[in-house]
């Protein structure tokens, strides 16, 4: 999203602590036993979604927020440390929605590629 940055208007700043101060006990106690460094604003987010999804309950929010994070860290150890670590070997990766996508492109554009020799 473009800013405008000709404004005269102050933009409103919030320290890194501040917004942390003002999360949930309950995530900040979760963000305290947390393996990757989570910023306040996304942790904030995923603990909303979480705790929607789980009707309320902090119990399983709490544990949606960390079976969340061992899915990060498990998509990111296969491009860290390749496929053969043991981060890596996690069942619940999914491949990455980018990644999908541009085989589907590719496997399209062959399509249409090989519907075109075909036609000549």
């Amino acid at each position: 999203m473009a800013r405008n940055l000709s404004t005269h208007l102050r933009r409103k700043r919030v320290s890194t602590m501040a917004q942390y101060d003002r999360l949930p006990a309950e995530l900040r106690g979760w963000l305290a036993q947390a393996r990757l460094p989570w910023s306040a604003q996304s942790a904030a987010r995923q603990w909303q979604r979480a705790l929607h999804a789980a009707l309320g309950d902090i119990v399983a929010a709490r544990a949606a927020l960390s079976q969340l994070e061992e899915r990060l860290i498990a998509r990111d150890a296969v491009q860290v440390w390749g496929a053969d670590h043991p981060a890596a070997q996690h069942p619940a990766i999914q491949p990455c929605r980018a990644t999908a996508k541009s085989h589907t492109l590719q496997a399209g554009h062959r399509r249409s590629a090989a519907s075109s020799s075909a036609l000549t």
